[in-house]
């Protein structure tokens, strides 16, 4: 008797569920904590198998029912992790462990056990497989944008060469001008690449969200259709944010594009701005985030929605549900790697009939900081210069178009293939004025190191790094050399201007 009551006492004082199966009868008592567990009342779920069995995700009733089978038939351990179904349609993750019992004939009478919610575990443990894998994409892709753009440098670099003596031939200016569109074209694939990967150049500034969006919106009302309506939801006394301007515009272009592609019949987007304040006990959906206030701006629509089991996969790159030809699967990434590399997060929540919304989290700019007027762009005429200039680069071919490039617009060039060839030219030649240099060489000496070491020995030397991959991972000791940044592919333009402007400073 007392056995048997210390058994119920244990059953209804346990946190996880307990089950006891009677295998020929079909019979299954559950403990009250087992239909707590599911959201049941007491007397609400009745005690048979096919309880359970009904309320198992139908991804997961050949994985449940197999390791039944092993345990009964082959008596291996019973160990098995499953979604359950509660009462209100949702589901949870349970672990399930049970013994069974074998008569004199090894036949199963009876298996008993417990279901443990390891939902939070799952989450977390599925959360770190997407940071890890998204960390492992972003650095293939990085990688691949970088070796791309020094491509994209080569012919950019030649193309505008046979632009400029083509002599007024009309048809050679046309072919070229549509080549170099081309490059442009696939610049700007590689730039989306650096995005998702978080290796491109940005530009935080202090940003009112409630501007961007008021622009934005207005913007958006004519690019949209008529039979999309964009209403905002603006916080009064809304932070400062710190994030790229320019590249904040185009996330919420890009939001709102997939948000109209998900309402084909016409439907209503709202874009809201809030105020966050994240502590330790944050959401598990923004874990990644450090504790800390943040300015939210999220892009709601009440299109189809996006199924669960792909909800998980929309910020990979190349992924998308479009059609052939209508969409790259690039945007979403993009936002992604721009808000991470922000400090910020991009998080994704769906409903199937209902809509989406994706929220993009930024860093809250620091006390004291208003938000920056824009300044108009320089349109004057190309610059020139005099001053001499070492221009190193382990790519010969791009370091042909550099050379060229920069005695057309009137400087002394002088060359290297890496770093220590360098030392080398700057000991024999006085009079150096500027050094511009590739990030990444192979060899003893890579670009900033090179630059610390010669800007140490010529106190007046100005600093030009020319990169394919983001300036923003340069080594922050190089913050004191005040260097110029120039992203490869540039055009002559580009490169004139970059290197009056670091000359002049």
């Amino acid at each position: 008797r007392k056995s048997e009551e210390r058994l119920d006492l244990a059953f209804k004082g346990s946190s996880d569920g307990l089950w006891d199966w009677n295998v020929l009868t079909d019979e299954v008592y559950f403990s009250d904590r087992f239909k707590e567990l599911l959201g049941y009342g007491p007397d609400e779920l009745p005690h048979t198998f096919e309880s359970f069995s009904s309320h198992l995700h139908r991804d997961d009733q050949d994985l449940a029912m197999e390791a039944i089978k092993l345990h009964l038939e082959a008596q291996l351990p019973y160990e098995v992790e499953y979604r359950l179904q509660t009462k209100d349609g949702d589901y949870r993750w349970f672990l399930a462990r049970g013994q069974a019992v074998w008569d004199s004939e090894n036949q199963p009478i009876r298996m008993a056990g417990s279901i443990s919610d390891i939902t939070e575990r799952r989450l977390t443990e599925d959360q770190l497989r997407q940071s890890q894998k998204m960390e492992s994409m972003g650095q293939l892709t990085g990688g691949i944008a970088h070796e791309f753009n020094n491509l994209l440098m080569v012919i950019l670099g030649n193309l505008e060469m046979i632009e400029g003596k083509a002599g007024g031939d009309i048809y050679i200016s046309e072919k070229t001008q549509q080549a170099i569109d081309g490059v442009l074209r696939g610049q700007n694939l590689t730039q989306q690449l650096l995005s998702y990967s978080r290796r491109q150049s940005l530009a935080p500034k202090v940003t009112d969200l409630n501007d961007v969006v008021k622009k934005a919106s207005t913007t958006l009302g004519r690019a949209l259709g008529d039979n999309i309506e964009i209403d905002t939801l603006l916080e009064n006394g809304l932070w400062n944010a710190s994030a790229d301007k320019n590249e904040l515009e185009g996330a919420l272009l890009n939001l709102c594009i997939n948000a109209r592609d998900a309402m084909p019949s016409g439907g209503r987007i709202v874009i809201q701005t809030s105020n966050i304040s994240l502590d330790d006990q944050r959401p598990e959906q923004l874990a990644e985030l450090s504790p800390g206030d943040y300015v939210l701006v999220s892009v709601t629509d009440n299109g189809m929605g996006i199924p669960q089991e792909i909800l998980n996969r929309v910020f990979d790159p190349f992924f998308t549900t479009k059609e052939v030809g209508k969409g790259t699967g690039l945007g979403l990434s993009m936002i992604y790697g721009f808000a991470r590399q922000s400090k910020g997060l991009a998080a994704i929540e769906s409903r199937m009939g209902e809509g989406t919304t994706v929220s993009l989290y930024f860093p809250k700019a620091e006390a004291g900081q208003s938000a920056e007027e824009e300044t108009a762009p320089d349109l004057s005429e190309t610059p020139l210069g005099n001053e001499k200039i070492l221009v190193v680069e382990d790519d010969a071919i791009i370091r042909a178009i550099a050379l060229a490039m920069l005695e057309d617009l009137g400087y002394t060039v002088l060359e290297a293939e890496n770093g220590v060839a360098a030392l080398d030219v700057f000991k024999a030649e006085q009079g150096i004025d500027l050094l511009m240099t590739d990030v990444m060489m192979p060899g003893e000496i890579n670009g900033p190191q090179l630059a610390a070491q010669a800007k140490h020995d010529n106190p007046s030397l100005k600093i030009v790094f020319a990169t394919g991959c983001n300036p923003d991972e340069l080594p922050t000791e190089n913050n004191d050399l005040h260097a110029g940044l120039l992203s490869k592919p540039y055009r002559k333009e580009d490169l004139a201007r970059k290197i009056r402007a670091t000359l002049d400073s």
